[in-house]
């Protein structure tokens, strides 16, 4: 097998650009991943040592999907017989998270970090501040628990730290808020916690006071590839011209016309202003579109040619023409509904074909679940966590406390997973060890303190997955579930689940394993508990379909105010709305057969029933799209 093989004019030329910075503007569905696993194969083919080549993308799943297919290239690749195996000498692939948590495990010692520090999800990061928020007597109506945290995570993604803000501090609020987030900072250093801002955040910090630190890790990868650089925050911004910028060998791949995160604080001038950054860039275009047909293909043109800041170009067609995109105009909610539904039931008896119906918001989700179920239409909503499930935080809490004697979040979680009865101030007092707990709950959090010694002893001597199964069933969590009936049967299957997925870590020794389970299971996001199930049709929201594809894709509720999205209060009103378009775009190109447009005369929100206006991104493809 040649690597080049397969790849079309383009995609060679990024693939054999190998020193220097490369910019690789990828289309919807042109083979950006085919174009980053090759050139990872390419450059070890060039006898580059794997272990000095980093990929960093921004999910688990496609972090997995990468080494699988890179590990493909290199099994297939005849010309590979004098490099080591893969096993033994892989290329870096992690997520941003995955790549911080793993650089302040090794050297977080140097900040102060302990290497077995817990990661702090959201919930429990809402918690601490519902804690502060009460220490400090401000009312919910006025300090919610959710503003605090969003306004604690926007100020370390401007890579500055509480003193900082403090000297600029001014005024009521930005005082309360610099109390707020310096009782935040105490509480997650004192149970030895990082949420997901730090484990980026730090690290640039501690790159920035330990600049030998920075060289070992400049001189350990000498290539990088960044995936989705128009995602990209402040934060990953900083960190990745950091590593690059002793070699300048960095790859970034993206596409200014699928930026859809800027909630999430992504910039996408990031990938605009590459070739700025690094004034000798080589610029690749991937404008030849595998996935969706030439008239999807033209609606999809068609609408993002009115943004203006954007890098220009046109997806051109391998496939055939295919149908045009069908606009079905509702008198109302029910009657799209019921149309979607029809529609979906009269493709599935002819043909199993892959389907989703895309949304703007997560509310539209109701009507269509209600005809599928009317209509016995199987599907399944996409973006919920399985990690996040409560039964397997109350598992894996057992071994965070285990690995990490300070988290007094993990340990409140263990000592009523089952509920012993056991309040807070008992816990408080009993963490701190203080007087005045009663002999019974004393007994019963010594027997707890037992369980977390026997599993730090298990860990030693036993696979990841026996040590999660033992827990299971000596914390009497197993006959907790099995006293709450057939739900807490389904409980007790998803914890099982998790013994299964663990079975992974099985190859790895000790705590590394723990810690590994632990680490992936706390950065999962949504995108990453995607099933490949084709037999149902999933309903999702645009923003998680993004990266996926389908046979046939219904893009509904194509209005004004809802798609595109906006209300009158609304700033930038105009750099909104781009953005709005490039989700209308990237909704279009996740169809590959077949498109099909849906709007209302009529909808109710709210209990609100409200006449719409034909969504603008309607008109502008008008020309593209035919009515039925």
């Amino acid at each position: 097998m040649n690597i080049l093989d397969g790849l079309n004019e383009e995609q060679i030329e990024a693939v054999k650009h190998i020193y220097g910075p490369l910019l690789v503007v990828a289309g919807a569905g042109s083979g950006k991943t085919k174009v980053i696993t090759h050139r990872v194969a390419y450059l070890i083919s060039q006898k580059i040592a794997p272990n000095n080549i980093l990929a960093v993308t921004f999910t688990n799943k496609a972090a997995e999907e990468m080494r699988g297919r890179i590990r493909k290239i290199l099994s297939q690749g005849a010309s590979f017989h004098n490099v080591q195996s893969f096993d033994n000498s892989s290329p870096w692939v992690k997520t941003f998270h995955a790549l911080g948590a793993r650089i302040l495990r090794e050297d977080g010692a140097l900040f102060g970090i302990n290497k077995n520090f817990s990661i702090l999800d959201e919930d429990d990061g809402l918690k601490i501040i519902k804690t502060i928020l009460k220490e400090l007597d401000l009312k919910e109506e006025t300090f919610s628990a959710n503003r605090v945290k969003k306004f604690i995570s926007s100020q370390k993604n401007r890579l500055i730290t509480h003193n900082d803000f403090l000297e600029e501090a001014q005024g009521y609020f930005p005082k309360i808020m610099a109390e707020a987030w310096y009782r935040y900072e105490e509480k997650l250093k004192e149970q030895g916690l990082l949420d997901f801002d730090d484990l980026i955040v730090k690290t640039i910090f501690l790159f920035r006071r330990e600049t030998e630190i920075l060289k070992k890790y400049q001189n350990r990868w000498n290539f990088i590839h960044i995936d989705e650089y128009q995602d990209t925050n402040r934060p990953q911004y900083a960190l990745s011209k950091m590593l690059a910028a002793s070699h300048n060998n960095i790859c970034v791949v993206g596409d200014s016309d699928q930026a859809i995160y800027s909630f999430r604080g992504a910039d996408f001038t990031n990938i605009l202003n590459f070739n700025k950054d690094w004034e000798d860039a080589k610029i690749v275009v991937l404008n030849k579109n595998y996935r969706s047909t030439k008239n999807i293909l033209d609606a999809a043109n068609a609408s993002i040619a009115h943004n203006k800041t954007r890098i220009p170009k046109d997806l051109l067609n391998v496939k055939e023409d295919g149908e045009p995109a069908m606009l079905f105009i509702a008198e109302n909610e029910i009657a799209e509904g019921e149309f979607v539904a029809t529609t979906i039931k009269r493709i599935l008896e002819t043909k199993n074909q892959s389907i989703a119906v895309l949304l703007r918001t997560n509310f539209q989700s109701r009507i269509f679940e209600e005809f599928f179920l009317q209509s016995g239409i199987s599907y399944e909503m996409l973006g919920i966590k399985f990690f996040e499930r409560k039964e397997i935080k109350d598992i894996l809490a057992y071994f965070k406390y285990a690995l990490n004697r300070n988290d007094f979040l993990s340990f409140e979680r263990m000592a009523n997973s089952p509920n012993r009865g056991i309040g807070e101030k008992t816990l408080a007092k009993f963490f701190k060890k203080e007087d005045g707990i009663s002999p019974q709950r004393k007994k019963e959090l010594v027997r707890l303190m037992k369980i977390a010694d026997d599993i730090l002893e298990n860990i030693k001597i036993m696979p990841c997955s026996a040590c999660i199964k033992k827990v299971f069933e000596d914390s009497g969590y197993e006959n907790y579930l099995l006293s709450l009936g057939e739900e807490g049967e389904k409980r007790g299957d998803n914890v099982k689940e998790v013994v299964s997925l663990a079975k992974k870590y099985d190859v790895f020794q000790g705590e590394e394993a723990v810690l590994k389970l632990l680490e992936e299971s706390a950065l999962l996001s949504g995108d990453d508990e995607i099933k490949e199930n084709k037999n149902s049709v999933k309903i999702t929201t645009v923003h998680a379909a993004k990266g996926l594809e389908f046979d046939i894709v219904f893009v509904v509720g194509l209005e004004e105010g809802l798609f595109p999205y906006h209300s009158y209060n609304d700033t930038d009103r105009e750099m909104k709305l781009e953005e709005e378009r490039r989700l209308f775009y990237v909704a279009l190109t996740r169809a590959k057969k077949n498109l099909f447009l849906s709007c209302a005369k009529t909808r109710t929100i709210f209990g609100e029933k409200k006449a719409n206006k034909t969504s603008k991104f309607l008109i502008e493809i008008k020309d593209k799209i035919i009515i039925i």
